[in-house]
């Protein structure tokens, strides 16, 4: 859509009791999320990145330093950084152990959108943000409860989790899906085992999960 769509449909959630919108931040360009947040009549932005592979997805591990290089893009970092300055609320940022390679990628992401000062590293320049506004990162790209305690592990409670398949999928329904994503998280978050929690309570929804979805990245649906 054009710019004036773009608005007219901001507007138009706000007008329904909407809070938040969600945009595809690299489809639609720079310029437009900056006139997007600019006009935006106080929703909250999600920054969606379809179609960021097509700059950022590195085919071999060298730009991580860990192997050879095939292809040369620039990093997902790069995106996040420039999305925290134009001011969005949350960004798809990736997730561990999801059907994704992303070579650690998702922990890089995390510190460019929400620390005060983001470390170098050995593929991203250091950077200091001077109080600017963090930005949730949004965990998700094939997470099920077997896997969504390993984003909190690494990425920190402050994050936003988002699960599609990985929840709506359940053998058991809708409900069962919601109630085995909560139980994962409340572990995750207590510190305890997932594996010796499960085989302490086998009749749960979680464990229903994990017996049909395992612990590692998969396709869930």
């Amino acid at each position: 859509s054009d710019m004036d769509i773009m608005l007219d449909r901001a507007d138009m959630i706000k007008s329904v009791g909407g809070r938040w919108m969600m945009m595809d931040v690299v489809t639609t360009g720079f310029s437009a999320v900056q006139t997007v947040r600019n006009h935006n009549p106080g929703l909250a932005i999600h920054a969606h990145r379809a179609m960021h592979g097509l700059l950022d997805r590195e085919s071999g591990p060298g730009v991580y330093d860990k192997g050879k290089i095939f292809n040369f893009s620039m990093s997902m970092v790069v995106i996040a950084k420039i999305m925290r300055l134009l001011g969005v609320d949350s960004l798809h940022g990736g997730a561990p152990l999801t059907k994704m390679e992303n070579y650690g990628e998702p922990v890089l992401v995390q510190q460019a959108l929400q620390a005060d000062i983001t470390p170098p590293s050995t593929m991203t320049l250091g950077q200091k943000w001077y109080n600017t506004r963090g930005v949730w990162h949004t965990a998700s790209g094939g997470l099920h409860p077997g896997t969504v305690g390993e984003s909190i592990r690494q990425l920190g409670e402050d994050i936003i989790i988002q699960s599609g398949g990985g929840l709506l999928g359940h053998p058991w329904g809708i409900e069962a899906g919601v109630e085995a994503m909560v139980q994962a998280r409340d572990i995750a978050l207590k510190r305890e085992d997932l594996k010796i929690w499960i085989r302490k309570n086998p009749d749960t929804a979680l464990a229903k999960a994990s017996s049909y979805w395992g612990f590692g990245p998969t396709i869930v649906y």
